[in-house]
Protein backbone atom coordinates (compact mmCIF):
# COMPACT_ATOMS: atom_id res chain seq x y z
CA UNK A 1 0.00 0.00 0.00
CA UNK A 2 1.34 3.07 -0.92
CA UNK A 3 0.65 6.60 1.04
CA UNK A 4 1.27 10.38 0.72
CA UNK A 5 2.86 12.33 3.76
CA UNK A 6 3.71 15.89 4.47
CA UNK A 7 7.10 16.97 5.55
CA UNK A 8 9.07 21.02 4.99
CA UNK A 9 11.42 21.16 2.37
CA UNK A 10 14.02 21.07 4.91
CA UNK A 11 13.44 17.65 6.14
CA UNK A 12 12.99 16.64 2.49
CA UNK A 13 16.05 18.10 1.77
CA UNK A 14 18.12 16.25 4.67
CA UNK A 15 16.30 12.90 3.94
CA UNK A 16 17.48 13.28 0.21
CA UNK A 17 21.21 13.56 1.81
CA UNK A 18 20.38 10.91 3.96
CA UNK A 19 19.50 8.82 0.90
CA UNK A 20 22.46 10.05 -0.93
CA UNK A 21 24.97 8.65 1.80
CA UNK A 22 22.96 5.42 1.91
CA UNK A 23 23.53 5.05 -1.99
CA UNK A 24 27.56 5.99 -1.92
CA UNK A 25 28.02 3.43 1.10
CA UNK A 26 25.87 0.27 -0.55
CA UNK A 27 26.56 1.40 -4.30
CA UNK A 28 23.12 0.36 -5.01
CA UNK A 29 20.48 2.81 -5.88
CA UNK A 30 17.79 3.55 -2.57
CA UNK A 31 14.75 4.89 -2.53
CA UNK A 32 13.19 7.83 -0.09
CA UNK A 33 11.34 4.50 1.76
CA UNK A 34 15.01 2.86 2.05
CA UNK A 35 16.56 5.81 3.96
CA UNK A 36 13.16 6.29 6.14
CA UNK A 37 13.20 1.89 6.46
CA UNK A 38 17.69 3.04 7.52
CA UNK A 39 17.01 5.67 10.15
CA UNK A 40 13.79 3.87 11.31
CA UNK A 41 16.13 0.75 12.11
CA UNK A 42 18.97 3.42 13.52
CA UNK A 43 17.01 4.32 15.96
CA UNK A 44 15.79 0.80 17.29
CA UNK A 45 19.54 -0.30 17.80
CA UNK A 46 20.94 2.62 20.20
CA UNK A 47 23.53 1.63 22.19
CA UNK A 48 23.60 2.25 26.35
CA UNK A 49 24.87 5.44 26.01
CA UNK A 50 22.86 6.95 23.65
CA UNK A 51 19.54 5.01 25.65
CA UNK A 52 20.86 6.87 29.19
CA UNK A 53 21.73 9.75 27.45
CA UNK A 54 17.49 9.95 26.10
CA UNK A 55 16.62 8.89 29.33
CA UNK A 56 18.46 11.71 30.99
CA UNK A 57 16.89 14.05 28.94
CA UNK A 58 13.26 12.62 29.17
CA UNK A 59 13.24 11.35 32.47
CA UNK A 60 15.48 15.12 34.35
CA UNK A 61 15.34 14.72 37.67
CA UNK A 62 13.82 11.35 38.23
CA UNK A 63 17.12 9.82 37.20
CA UNK A 64 18.22 11.12 40.58
CA UNK A 65 15.86 8.61 42.47
CA UNK A 66 17.12 4.91 43.44
CA UNK A 67 15.59 2.02 43.70
CA UNK A 68 16.19 2.56 47.58
CA UNK A 69 14.56 5.41 47.07
CA UNK A 70 11.52 4.13 46.15
CA UNK A 71 11.57 1.47 48.53
CA UNK A 72 11.85 3.69 51.47
CA UNK A 73 8.72 6.06 50.21
CA UNK A 74 6.30 2.62 50.04
CA UNK A 75 7.33 1.64 53.23
CA UNK A 76 6.26 4.89 54.59
CA UNK A 77 3.44 5.44 52.97
CA UNK A 78 2.09 2.04 54.26
CA UNK A 79 2.81 2.75 57.78
CA UNK A 80 0.93 5.50 57.49
CA UNK A 81 -2.01 4.14 56.11
CA UNK A 82 -1.85 1.47 58.43
CA UNK A 83 -2.16 3.74 61.28
CA UNK A 84 -5.72 4.91 60.17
Amino acid sequence: MVSTIQISEKTKEKLFLIKSQLELATGQKCTLEDAIKWLIARGRRNTIEERKKLSDELFGIAKLITLEDVSEIRKQKGSRFENI
